[in-house]
């Protein structure tokens, strides 16, 4: 497996943090309001997982 390790500073991973948290919720508005949600399921899940990592580090 292929990896990527990014030296980021605190302030740069808090504002990914909350650029992605706003992502997210754009993301859930979307499938809520959308006829087909699963099209967003991945691009939800995308944003989830890189938010959960950022959070673990």
């Amino acid at each position: 497996m292929c990896g990527l390790t990014i030296a980021l500073e605190s302030e740069e991973v808090f504002a990914l943090k909350a650029a992605l948290t706003d992502q997210i919720a754009r993301f859930e508005k979307c499938m809520a309001a959308d006829p087909q949600p699963e099209v967003w399921e991945s691009a939800l899940s995308a944003s989830r997982n890189v938010l959960a990592r950022l959070s673990a580090a």
